[in-house]
């Protein structure tokens, strides 16, 4: 019986030798997972290919003004015109200024030249003349006297100009105009009593009331309704 167990004991491995050449232990599982390293992100590392959410862009404010206080509207003032009666006026001046021009021109011209051809024969020789010929010296009037009226009447045409123009001189000469032509025109309608009817004095009585007051017409016209009042809108 003792040969028998050292036989079993020889067939037996040796246990120092089965633990040296028996293999490695593997890390379990879990020691692996625990001991990996954690991917990180870096700089180099590629975008990915799914495209960021659509955003919008901003929608800007709209900008209100601020509120202004209300305010009245300007006035707007209409400037004065002229009156329908000073320009009836004007054009009074202007066609007596036109009358009077072409009358004086036709007294200086053939009223000098009929009147200076006329026989004096019978009336004699003016002796405060000194002998001069009547005919001369009437003719030579009778110039004089056309002459004065044409130039009078120039100013009846400058002023029916500046009435019609709106203009404060032609006014102001009209209305001078009109008190001397009107103080004229009533002397000769008092004069006109005096004259004998038979030789026309109702007649140039009457004229001299119409012009008279066609005179007083074109003063009032002028002072008192020269323009129209200002008015507002």
């Amino acid at each position: 019986m003792t040969d028998e167990r050292p036989a079993q004991d020889a067939s037996e491995p040796d246990s120092e030798a089965i633990s040296e050449t028996s293999p490695p232990e593997t890390p379990s599982d879990d020691a692996a997972m625990t001991s990996e390293p954690t991917p990180t992100m870096s700089a180099s590392t590629p975008p990915s290919d799914t495209p960021p959410p659509y955003s919008p862009p901003p929608v800007p404010r709209p900008v209100v003004p601020p509120p202004v206080a209300w305010s009245a509207p300007a006035a707007v003032v209409a400037p004065a015109k002229r009156t329908m009666l000073a320009a009836a006026a004007g054009i009074l001046l202007l066609a007596g200024g036109i009358s009077g021009i072409l009358l004086g021109l036709l007294i200086a011209v053939v009223g000098g030249t009929v009147i200076s051809n006329l026989n004096f024969d019978q009336l004699g020789y003016f002796p405060d003349l000194g002998g001069a010929d009547p005919g001369v010296v009437a003719g030579g009037v009778t110039v004089f006297v056309g002459v004065i009226i044409a130039v009078y009447s120039l100013a009846y045409l400058l002023a029916g100009i500046g009435v019609l123009r709106s203009s404060n001189s032609g006014r102001v000469l009209g209305i001078v105009v009109g008190i001397i032509s009107g103080l004229i025109w009533l002397g000769g309608a008092k004069n006109a009593g005096q004259i004998p009817a038979a030789s026309g004095a109702l007649g140039l009585g009457a004229f001299s009331i119409v012009m008279l007051a066609l005179h007083v017409y074109i003063v009032a016209a002028l002072v008192f309704f020269w323009r129209t009042r200002t008015s507002t809108a």
